[in-house]
């Protein structure tokens, strides 16, 4: 089972919420906190890791691989974190990898993307009713699928190949499932590296004790 959380951070950057947030955080350095967004991020994944019963010891092997994302040593668990206007998403599973990505819908001159798509997807695209909606579907499968592997914005988007539920990179092994996320007036997508259950709630940052 993986386990999504969604938070809503303030419209107006909040100063004290944020101090609040850096209080709580036990593991992650500073200098990837200085946004409100990032440090609810990491709360999250801090309040997940520990709802997985993760030692001091695991918490402590938080690492970046080369593209930036977090990772742990020796662990089966796999992480990642997104936001996008002023929601913040997290997912975690201990089977196989995970990535996520959320994107605020918004217009957007989608025709200035023509290389991250493949011919086919560009003329599903220069034919749709609702254009940017399905860039936006696409986007966030391709992203999720990226970052599900730890690649994030490295990887060609053209070689990403979406059919419907599933994707995978050409001319590679590597593939995985999307599941979508339900967040109005946003298109977020799940990708997961082998198929299970996504269970999704709500994040209150705000609400949390001093110590999670």
């Amino acid at each position: 089972m993986a386990n999504v959380l969604i938070a809503t951070i303030p419209v107006v950057y909040d100063e004290r919420a944020h101090q609040r947030v850096l209080a709580r955080l036990k593991y992650w350095p500073q200098s990837g906190t200085t946004d409100l967004a990032s440090a609810v991020g990491y709360l999250m994944v801090e309040y997940l890791l520990n709802s997985q019963c993760v030692s001091a010891s695991v918490f402590h092997s938080l690492h970046q691989n080369e593209y930036g994302k977090w990772m742990l040593s020796n662990s089966p668990i796999d992480f990642n974190i997104s936001h996008s206007g002023n929601k913040v998403v997290a997912v975690i599973t201990d089977n196989g990898k995970a990535g996520i990505d959320i994107e605020q819908l918004r217009p957007i001159s989608w025709q200035d993307y023509k290389d991250v798509f493949s011919s086919e997807e560009w003329l599903l695209l220069n034919n749709a009713h609702h254009p940017e909606s399905l860039f936006f579907d696409l986007w966030t499968k391709k992203e999720s699928l990226s970052k599900a592997y730890g690649l994030g914005m490295q990887l060609e988007f053209s070689t990403v190949r979406i059919n419907e539920s599933k994707g995978c990179v050409l001319p590679t092994s590597m593939e995985g499932y999307f599941y979508p996320i339900m967040v109005p007036q946003y298109t977020a997508h799940v990708c997961l590296t082998h198929r299970q259950g996504v269970f999704v709630k709500k994040f209150d940052f705000q609400a949390l004790s001093g110590t999670i």
